[in-house]
């Protein structure tokens, strides 16, 4: 199944746990268990389309980081490049 396809279900289903929940255990793209608080209020996205779903979802508001590939809608503009995409994540961070 396509990557951003999966990613996009996630976000879907974290909103869907919203009222449900306070914590949801999810599997990350590496295998590792994650534990997420809902409802999520900020949210980073690496993969390329994703953060078109999160505008579409919630008007980008709960959007902080975006990959250097997401350009649509004109709005990602405004939100800050944090990783280059999901492939290479910390390729803009700095560690010195």
């Amino acid at each position: 199944m396509n990557k951003n396809i999966v990613t996009a279900l996630m976000c879907l289903t974290l909103l869907a746990f919203t009222g449900c929940a306070e914590t949801v255990d999810l599997i990350d793209s590496t295998g590792r268990s994650v534990n997420v608080n809902v409802p999520v209020e900020r949210v980073v996205s690496l993969a390329t389309g994703v953060a078109e779903y999160l505008c579409a979802l919630d008007g980008g508001e709960s959007l902080i980081g975006r990959d250097s590939y997401s350009h649509f809608p004109p709005s990602l503009e405004e939100v800050p490049i944090v990783g280059k995409s999901s492939y290479s994540p910390d390729s803009l961070i700095r560690t010195s």
